[in-house]
């Protein structure tokens, strides 16, 4: 069973992940979604939390579904 903590934890890790391998720089995804470079970092580190809102615009911004981001890895 996956925990929701433990879930929380992959998601930075998961958004850099999806950015690295589409070639993108912290940027360019700050200009496709609207979400400052500043906060990107914070959310790539685990400073911070995303908000949905914040997950909706990086996934639409790296080109993949929500679900890509928050569900577990199989």
């Amino acid at each position: 069973m996956f925990h929701a903590r433990e879930l929380v934890a992959t998601i930075p890790t998961r958004i850099k992940e999806f950015r690295v391998q589409h070639g993108l720089g912290e940027q360019t995804l700050s200009a496709r979604t609207g979400i400052p470079e500043e906060r990107l970092r914070s959310i790539e580190s685990g400073v911070s939390l995303p908000s949905l809102d914040d997950l909706q615009r990086i996934a639409v911004g790296l080109g993949v579904q929500l679900q890509d981001l928050i569900a577990p890895r199989r």
